[in-house]
This record gives structure tokens, C-alpha cells and sequence, in this order.
């Protein structure tokens, strides 16, 4: 996601105020790339189109109105070439789908009516008015029109999802310790601050308009720490080009004074100051010990003996059982697979003795596997045990024959055969 939105900020934003056609559509193809690839690439695409439109509204750069044709046609390429699924919405959001279609037609028109005030010769001011007022009534409708936009992130799982898996992610979760706000939040206020001095001192809209992108994705990293990434991006683009307009750096004056080489010096080791005080801080205040994870090395050659077969597994542990046997599960940490989330949830909540949940028939549970070490909100309430807790204390209802392991094996998982009582059978 990364390497295109910054290949198109290069093709964008370049210094040469010549007009080359060519780089214009190119990068508008690579914002509709950007965001084909992740959708949470959203704002720094919109943002990087708005700074472009800003710079033509005060005549330093040229027609600008091939990134329209870019932008819109390599998304409807995506959603040509990977549409949503057939059981997913038309409208879904974290998929190409007609929500960025929409986006992509509405954004594209911005640069065409920016270029369009520039050629009647209105005046930046006026032309800004106008931008302004139609890029907020083109939020609105899209706002209006796209379910689920409102709802934010979350709103594209159930609720039931929300306490169970959502919050057990990390780069979901907002930041709340110093070493993560140094990590997220320095670089892009250090941006802010250059590009906005920069602006103030040229008078330069597209370089405000900067300022506020950095600082703005700063916010975003710290409130959703899977916006991080793209945050550090914006945060370097915004303090490279602002520094850019320093004396030290925009020109080879060597009268400088030994004072001013030093902070020439140290903004330039900035970002390695950055995480040198990251790292420290982490040391300092380190983060409360993590749930213990159960790792399947030590006894995946044993389950790799076992005919294939669907397992229950615990959700975070779904990838690694995938990729260390031949196995297979109901889901892993997939947000697509939201009924496969649900249905893993619900079996490992099962309170019931008698017969194993009906999710067991429908997606043909064969084996369960449980670690004694599971999440706090698998746990049963009212004093009703949870299928979870029994697997992990080895007190299981008769429907589960436990597979012992080999003599010697160290592992805290607990192995279980779907059946009735009935001949012996060991996991060999």
C-alpha cells in the first residue's frame, strides 16, 4: 500500500513546475492502487489529491486535470478485476465496490473543476470557495449514499464481533502508552510544524494544506494504531519538503554559523532521534505481559499424522494450524470471514453437554484443540462452563474423546475427537 502512495506523491508533488502529462495520470493511477490494495489508504489518497489541487489554485503547478482519468479508471479496473464477493454487499467497504466507485468519480471531479476555475481565470480565493463548498457537498452525498460509512471502522462487523476479536487486536486499539505516541505521533507533529513554518513563511496554501495532512494522520495513528504506517509516511513527506525551505537545506550557503550547522544536524537525524527515544521509552515503561500464546511447533508433526480433517481451533492460532498441517479450520483472524468468526465464537462458547453444537454438523468438525491459555471473554457466565473452559481443564462432556499425546511431548494444547465413547484411538 505504501510504495504506491508514496510513488505518487513523487509524481504529484514534484519541484519542476513543467508540465508533464504523463506523471499526472500515472499518479493518479497509483492513488486508486493505493487504495485498491488497502482501503484504509482513503484519506492519504484524498489528501495527496487535495494538496496537488491547492498548489494549481495558486499557480504553482500545472493543469492537473489527467489525475481525474487515473484515479477513476484504475478503480474501475479494481472493481472490474476484483469485485466483492457474491456474499458480500454491493455497497461493502473493504472491498472495490460500487461505495468506491462512487468515491473515486466524486474525487476525480475536484481537480476537474479546480482546473476548471483556474482556466476562467477566477481568483484563488474565489476558486477555493468554490473546491471547498462542493468537496464538502460531495462528502455529504457520498456520506448519505454508502451504508455503514457512519457506523466507522467497527461497523463492518456484527457487534457480537466487537468484545470477542475486535478488541483483542492491537493495531486496532489506540495508543495509550509514551513509547507508542513517540512511535506515531512525533514524526507527523515534527512535519506539521516544518511544513506550516514553511507555509507561513512563502504564504503557500499547498504547503498549510500539508501541514494539516501530517497532523491530521498523526491523530489518526495514535487513535488507530493500523494508520501508523501510513502516518509515518505523511509525516516524513511533510518534514522533508518542509525542511526543504530552510536555509542549510534549500541552498549550499557555507557562512552558516556553527550553531545553526548543529541544528541543520540534528533535524536531519530527526527520525533516528525519534527511535532512539521509542526504544527507550519501551524500556522504561514496558507493556503489561501479554496473554501467553500456545505455539502448535511441538506438536504439529503429531497432527500432521492425523488424516485430514476440520478442526476448532482457537481463531488467532487458525493461520498457524493452516500453515503447519494439512488441516482445516472453520476461520482465522480473517475480518472477511465474518460468519466463520461467528460460528468459531459461538462453538467455544457452548455451554451445552449433551451433543455437540450444531456448528460441529454444519461445518464438519472432526477434531477440537484447545490451549489452557485462551481469551478472558471465552469464559462462561453465571457459573455455566463454556466448551472453551472444559476443553482447557480436560473435563469435557462425552461427545469429546481426548487423543493423548506421545510419551515426552511438552505442550499445553488439549486434543479432542468428535464421537462418542467407542474403541480406543490415540493420536498416534
Amino acid at each position: 500500500m505504501l510504495v504506491p502512495l508514496a510513488a505518487a506523491a513523487a509524481c504529484l508533488l514534484r519541484g519542476t513546475p513543467a508540465a508533464r502529462p504523463g506523471l499526472d495520470l500515472l499518479g493518479g493511477g497509483l492513488l486508486a492502487l493505493g487504495w485498491w490494495i488497502s482501503p484504509e489508504a482513503m484519506p492519504f489518497v484524498v489528501g495527496l489529491v487535495y494538496l496537488r489541487i491547492a498548489a494549481r489554485l495558486q499557480g504553482l503547478a500545472p493543469a492537473l486535470w489527467l489525475i481525474a482519468p487515473g484515479l477513476f479508471g484504475v478503480t474501475l479496473l479494481a472493481w472490474w478485476l476484483d469485485p466483492p464477493p457474491p456474499t458480500f454487499p454491493a455497497w461493502t467497504l473493504d472491498r472495490m465496490s460500487l461505495a468506491w466507485l462512487l468515491l473515486a468519480g466524486l474525487l476525480a471531479a475536484m481537480p476537474l473543476l479546480a482546473e476548471a476555475c483556474t482556466r476562467r481565470g477566477l481568483s484563488p480565493g474565489r476558486s477555493f470557495v468554490l473546491v471547498a463548498a462542493a468537496s464538502a457537498a460531495a462528502m455529504l452525498a457520498w456520506t448519505l449514499a454508502v451504508p455503514g460509512v457512519r457506523a466507522g471502522p467497527s461497523g463492518l462487523i456484527p457487534e457480537e464481533l466487537k468484545a470477542l476479536w475486535w478488541n483483542q487486536i492491537v493495531e486496532l486499539q489506540s495508543a495509550h502508552r509514551p513509547h507508542q505516541w513517540m512511535a506515531y505521533f512525533a514524526l507527523p507533529l515534527a512535519g506539521a510544524l516544518a511544513a506550516g513554518h514553511r507555509a507561513w513563511r512563502e504564504r503557500s496554501l499547498w504547503l498549510a494544506a500539508l501541514a494539516f495532512m501530517s497532523l491530521a494522520y498523526g491523530l489518526l495513528g495514535v487513535w488507530h494504531l493500523r494508520m501508523g504506517a501510513a502516518a509515518g509516511v505523511a509525516g516524513a513527506l511533510a518534514f522533508g519538503i518542509g525542511l526543504g525551505g530552510l536555509r542549510g537545506f534549500g541552498d549550499t550557503d557555507e557562512s552558516l554559523s556553527r550553531r545553526r550547522q548543529a541544528g541543520v544536524f540534528l533535524l536531519t537525524v530527526f527520525p533516528a532521534l525519534q527511535l532512539a527515544a521509542t526504544v527507550t521509552l519501551a524500556s522504561l515503561w514496558p507493556p503489561p505481559p501479554q496473554e501467553k500464546h500456545c505455539s502448535l511447533a511441538s506438536v504439529a508433526p503429531v497432527l500432521q499424522q492425523i488424516p485430514p480433517a476440520t478442526f476448532l481451533a482457537p481463531v488467532f492460532s487458525g493461520s498457524e494450524l493452516l500453515y503447519r498441517t494439512h488441516h482445516r479450520i472453520i476461520t482465522g483472524p480473517y475480518h472477511h470471514n465474518v460468519e466463520g468468526l461467528l460460528d468459531n465464537y459461538r462453538a467455544w462458547l457452548y455451554t451445552g453437554t449433551d451433543s455437540p453444537p450444531e456448528i460441529f454438523a454444519r461445518r464438519g468438525v472432526g477434531y477440537v484443540l484447545g490451549c489452557t491459555h485462551y481469551q478472558n471473554e471465552l469464559r462462561g457466565r453465571a457459573g455455566r462452563r463454556t466448551l472453551m473452559e472444559r476443553v482447557a481443564d480436560g473435563d469435557v462432556p462425552a461427545w469429546l474423546q481426548a487423543q493423548p499425546w506421545p510419551p515426552g511431548t511438552e505442550t499445553e494444547w488439549r486434543l479432542y475427537r468428535v464421537g462418542m465413547p467407542g474403541p480406543a484411538t490415540a493420536a498416534p
